[in-house]
């Protein structure tokens, strides 16, 4: 299985080009489903953005490559503790 790509920028290119793409395409369920898959292209450049700083302020879990939604769950203790 090929890794993630974690940089904000190369998935916001990729959300510009499906978003040009949309000039191309007439049929109104095709556009739709293009321009979802530009808003989630939107939406990993965010999560590479917020694992790049976790990586960069020491999050030993985003060092790890783990995003936060594959993290192990925080148990109660944990949570005192960090919170």
């Amino acid at each position: 299985m090929p890794k993630i790509i974690w940089n904000e920028m190369h998935w916001l290119r990729r959300a510009e080009d499906a978003r040009t793409a949309l000039g191309q395409i007439r049929n109104p369920e095709c556009r739709a489903i293009v321009r979802r898959i530009a808003d989630t292209y939107e939406q990993l450049a965010a999560l590479s953005a917020d694992f790049t700083n976790a990586a960069r302020a020491g999050d030993p879990q985003a060092r790890a490559g783990r995003t936060p939604s594959e993290r192990p769950p925080i148990a109660p203790a944990q949570k005192a503790r960090s919170g």
